[in-house]
């Protein structure tokens, strides 16, 4: 999982220095270190808003360009980027300024025709490692503005390798939850937006998964733009986090499971047909995936389906008959718990290992599905337009994870750690985690919250208390231990010193292969 410090700083206020981080993380239990640091840009780099275009006389693969950078006279630049078109906005460097690689702009003649500075791509800004074309920024950018603020620079990442057991900081959410907790800061946690629903939804869910779906949440959104450009804020976001930037709705499902942790997934509305179904595939039942690969399933597979068919591998990737495509005006959200187990099960029987698959296997918060939906809807409105339908859903509540209440002695903590721990600060510890504890006559008992997954007895508990005070502050104790001491009986006599024994009289062993009787 890979964080950025000024996302990362929306979610919680901390005043430990960020390169203090890595090593605080990490004494914690999640490993973690600096990918990058993404400098400022120079304040010669500006946007740039391309008010003419034609192509260059000697060279078909060139573009001549009249830029406004909000100066007094329009810039000539020469481009050969395949997007640049008339009134596209993208970053541009003046004659003088100095890239992050350090290349200096001069004016140049490129083929006869005079260019004073350069319109930008991202690899050309230190933003990414590869890309095509030039970085196309928000249209409502003003003419010679300043990029730092809008592209949030400079910023620093860090990359958290997680143990199979903390999913729960597969998120931008969950990392600040810790880092509160270590640090004491303030956990910000962003109020959704109400959503306003203007639609009915004649669609209905079922869930015949034998507890493997225990929650589905969805949510029609009609007559979006599908053309719609991902705004730079959440495009930036996304591809720091090292995904790919597709198309606003894909975009919008990617940055809420990097934000909450929740893996989405949006169908095509107008080609889902019928009511949604939860369900184990049909013998020899096939299904055509997003990438194009079929697969033949069995039946303990895991589908979402509507009355045509599967629609989606359940927790691991969607299918290809209604996937989002240029002329989608209808959609649908999904957002499920699923069975960590099942969902491992399958991604390996496959061979498949997606974004979603790696969250839902290790135990996804299945209080989170409805916030995601409202949190996505309220992005894909604002970004793409749309009309809401009523958030529909379908649960099993007791087929959910339960938390129940475990008890902590003291004096097992105290054994554990080498020192007493006073009550009022275990109880802070707790409570910093977002856990329920109350006080006992032998100690503490606490309850978990729905996305820790990994607390469920004693020994976890005082790992927890140990994490947070900080393993490095717990005394060093040498063991007590009661020196015995004696002669050992004939009838004590070590079974290799019997062994010698024997073959110093002569005797010879014979070693049967396993399971095998001499």
């Amino acid at each position: 999982m890979i964080i950025s410090e000024n996302w990362l700083r929306e979610w919680v206020e901390f005043d430990l220095d960020f390169n203090a981080l890595p090593s605080l993380l990490t004494a914690a239990g999640l490993e973690t270190g600096v990918v990058e640091d993404i400098k400022a840009l120079p304040k010669s780099i500006v946007a740039g808003h391309i008010v003419q275009i034609c192509p260059h006389p000697d060279a078909s693969d060139l573009t001549l360009c009249d830029v406004d950078t909000g100066e007094a006279k329009l810039v000539q630049v020469v481009c050969g980027a395949p997007n640049v078109a008339l009134g596209a906005v993208a970053p541009f460097a003046k004659v003088g300024s100095r890239l992050p690689a350090g290349e200096k702009i001069a004016e140049v003649s490129i083929r006869g025709e005079l260019s004073s500075g350069m319109l930008c791509s991202a690899a050309e800004l230190g933003l990414e490692e590869q890309s095509q074309g030039l970085l196309l920024l928000d249209p409502e950018l003003s003419p010679g503005g300043q990029l730092n603020d809008h592209l949030q620079l400079p910023d620093r990442l860090l990359e958290v390798e997680l143990t199979p057991n903390r999913g729960d900081c597969l998120s931008i959410l969950g990392v600040a939850r810790e880092v509160a907790a270590l640090t004491g800061g303030r956990l910000k946690e962003p109020k959704l937006p109400r959503v306003r629903t203007t639609e009915s939804e004649a669609r209905s869910i079922s869930l015949d998964a034998d507890g493997r779906c225990a929650r589905y949440v969805g949510r029609s959104i009609k007559d979006v733009r599908p053309g719609a450009r991902t705004p730079d804020r959440i495009r930036e976001r996304v591809t720091r986090a090292g995904l790919r930037s597709i198309d606003a709705l894909v975009d919008v499902s990617n940055y809420i499971m990097l934000e909450l942790g929740q893996p989405m997934h949006a169908f095509d509305g107008d080609r889902l047909k019928g009511n949604i179904q939860v369900r184990t595939a049909k013998s020899k039942e096939k299904i055509k995936l997003l990438d194009g690969e079929c697969l033949a399933l069995d039946s303990e597979s895991l589908l979402i389906t509507d009355q045509k068919g599967a629609v989606a591998l359940a927790g691991i990737k969607g299918g290809a008959s209604t996937m989002i495509h240029p002329k989608t005006r209808t959609i649908f959200l999904e957002a499920a718990f699923f069975d960590p187990d099942g969902v491992a099960r399958t991604a390996r029987k496959y061979g498949l290992n997606t974004d979603a698959s790696h969250r839902f296997e290790r135990g996804v918060d299945f209080t989170l599905p409805a916030k995601a939906i409202d949190r996505a809807s309220a992005l894909i409105t604002q970004i793409c337009g749309g009309r809401c339908g009523p958030r529909i859903e379908s649960s099993e509540k007791s087929r959910l994870p339960k938390r129940p209440w475990v008890s902590l002695r003291a004096t097992r903590l105290s054994r554990m750690l080498g020192e007493r721990i006073p009550k009022k600060k275990v109880l802070s510890v707790f409570n910093s985690l977002g856990m329920k504890c109350e006080s006992t006559p032998s100690g503490w008992r606490v309850k978990a919250p729905t996305y820790r997954f990994d607390v469920a007895a004693e020994h976890d508990l005082v790992e927890e208390v140990a994490r947070v005070v900080g393993y490095d502050r717990l005394p060093v104790n040498r063991p007590k231990v009661a020196a015995g001491s004696g002669l050992a009986p004939e009838t004590k006599l070590p079974i290799d010193r019997a062994k010698d024994l024997l073959v110093d009289l002569g005797y010879r062993e014979a070693i049967t292969y396993s399971f095998v009787s001499p």
